[in-house]
């Protein structure tokens, strides 16, 4: 019965650990790095492919996991000094992509220093913008300042210096899924997405993004658990279903 349990256990994890995206090569970020994704701009050497075993950034309380499988991208780390980076691919539509319903999912997520000394004023920020054919047709943003939308969570204090700058602020971290509809698409158009996140404008505030499950598949953003609660529960759901079999 243990051998059945862990078994059970393991498939589940192996299962639900390497979830496949459409649309995109590496939606997921599962082979461990940026394979397939164009990673531009001035803060490419502080990005990284995580797990959840990366160490949180100088400052940060709230842990951070991979939202869908093992791995998750994460753009810049807290420092400022006017980095922008952008990560970028793009693809061609199929009929499978349109037969799937249409649409294009990100699981994101954003740490943005609070700059208060400059409150509106070039603050950090994020974005997602959607090109058809090379042309821009739909776009998000969110900033440190203004922080759209609600749902923010304070995620830490930061206090950074460096290259002759410097700022301290309140960290905020939203977690959200972006959705797209390319169902009008024809076969063959080429469908861009790029993500972008920056420093504030001064110099002295950070800013960085996680994007994870970037795809035509939506897979929802899991919820953290302990390692031995995630092994217990799969192992208890299969042995519930392996005994209403015998009943039968």
């Amino acid at each position: 019965m243990r051998k059945l349990i862990a078994s059970l256990a393991a498939a589940s994890l192996l299962a639900t650990a390497v979830p496949a995206f459409a649309l995109f090569t590496n939606g997921g970020f599962e082979t461990g790095d940026f394979s397939g994704w164009t990673l531009t701009g001035t803060g490419t050497s502080l990005s990284q492919v995580i797990t959840a075993g990366t160490a949180m950034q100088p400052g940060q309380t709230l842990d951070i996991n991979p939202y869908n499988g093992l791995y998750m991208a994460r753009l810049q780390d807290v420092s400022g000094l006017f980095h922008t980076t952008q990560l970028s691919q793009t693809g061609a539509i199929t009929q499978a992509d349109l037969n799937s319903g249409g649409k294009l999912y990100v699981n994101w997520g954003v740490v943005l220093v609070d700059p208060d000394s400059h409150i509106g004023q070039l603050p950090p920020y994020f974005s997602i913008d959607i090109l058809k054919n090379g042309s821009l047709i739909d776009s998000f943003y969110a900033d440190a300042s203004n922080r759209q939308g609600g749902g923010w969570l304070l995620a830490g204090y930061a206090s950074w210096s460096g290259g002759g700058y410097g700022g301290t602020g309140d960290m905020y971290y939203k977690q959200d899924t972006y959705a797209y509809d390319f169902s009008s698409f024809d076969l063959g158009d080429t469908l861009t997405i790029s993500m972008n996140v920056a420093d504030c404008g001064y110099g002295g505030h950070g800013g960085f993004a996680f994007l994870d499950g970037i795809g035509t598949t939506y897979e929802p953003p899991t919820v953290p658990e302990p390692s031995t609660l995630i092994l217990l529960g799969a192992g208890l759901g299969g042995l519930a279903l392996w005994r209403r079999k015998q009943r039968k």
